[in-house]
């Protein structure tokens, strides 16, 4: 899970309480932004030329799936998949 998601998840309502945000990520690792992330965010604005991410979040959280080498999971497959070097496993449900 990526920095950036957690911070959404955590601004949301259900999720407000800070109790119950930590108990919902503790299954989960939470990626950081790191020197590498930086580096793949600013390769991926770059190389994209507008064909990438259409925000800094969704730029940051597409990087650091590419720094941390994992494959990205989302429902929004189409638009992930026209990042370079990343992998990206559709998720439907």
């Amino acid at each position: 899970m990526t920095f950036t998601i957690a911070g959404e998840l955590a601004s949301g309502t259900s999720l407000a309480d800070r109790a119950r945000w930590e108990e919902f990520f503790a299954p989960f690792q939470v990626l950081t932004a790191t020197d590498d992330v930086s580096g793949a965010t600013a390769r991926s604005i770059v190389t994209s030329s507008g064909t990438g991410c259409s925000s800094a979040a969704t730029t940051w959280i597409a990087a650091t799936a590419v720094a941390n080498e994992m494959p990205l999971v989302t429902r929004n497959h189409l638009h992930f998949s026209r990042v370079p070097g990343i992998e990206v496993v559709a998720y439907g449900g």
